[in-house]
Order: structure tokens, then sequence, then C-alpha cells
């Protein structure tokens, strides 16, 4: 089984993909343009 073992750093100026889904970047990146934007947290447990 091959693994990526080498993985590339983002790049300067980019935000991690890891925050795009939370509540503060979003609000962030949209800010005042967004004229309607809800939130809702679902959970998942990994067995």
């Amino acid at each position: 089984m091959n693994q990526m073992t080498n993985i590339p750093a983002t790049p300067a100026g980019l935000n991690s993909p890891a925050r795009w889904g939370t509540e503060s970047w979003i609000a962030e990146t949209f800010g005042d343009q967004a004229r309607d934007i809800a939130f809702v947290r679902k959970f998942f447990n990994f067995r």
C-alpha cells in the first residue's frame, strides 16, 4: 500500500481548508455581503 509522506504546506496567504466550515471563517469571508447564513451543527462518531 502506498502512502503519501510528503504533503506540501499551504501556500502563504491561504487559510487551511479545515477552517472553511467554521462559523468564524464564514463570517470573515462573506461578512456583510451575505444576506442570510444559517448554521446547523452535526456530529459524527468515528467507530
